[in-house]
């Protein structure tokens, strides 16, 4: 529940069009990479280690070059300038 409580007070700081990139983003979460169907629970939990949900963060764009080289992927431009980056 906490982290729930946690995504409804950020998003309240955001914009609408922020709102439903953020949104966007939960959802990817919660579809499986490969076959981009939803995960079922128990496939959920699995997900903790990083491989087998997409990673997603936020940086500045001055960090961007070196994600990008890291192998990340931009997801997202905001109007902040801050850039929402995913990594499988």
């Amino acid at each position: 529940m906490a982290k729930k409580a946690a995504q409804e007070a950020l998003m309240e700081t955001m914009n609408p069009k922020q709102r439903e990139a953020f949104s966007n983003l939960l959802k990817m979460r919660r579809m499986h990479p490969e076959t981009e169907e939803p995960m079922s629970e128990d496939k959920k939990s699995d997900c903790t280690d990083g491989e087998h949900c997409p990673e997603f963060k936020q940086i500045g764009e001055d960090e961007l070059l070196t994600y990008l080289k890291a192998g990340w992927m931009i997801e997202h431009n905001l109007a902040n300038g801050s850039v929402i980056i995913r990594r499988e």
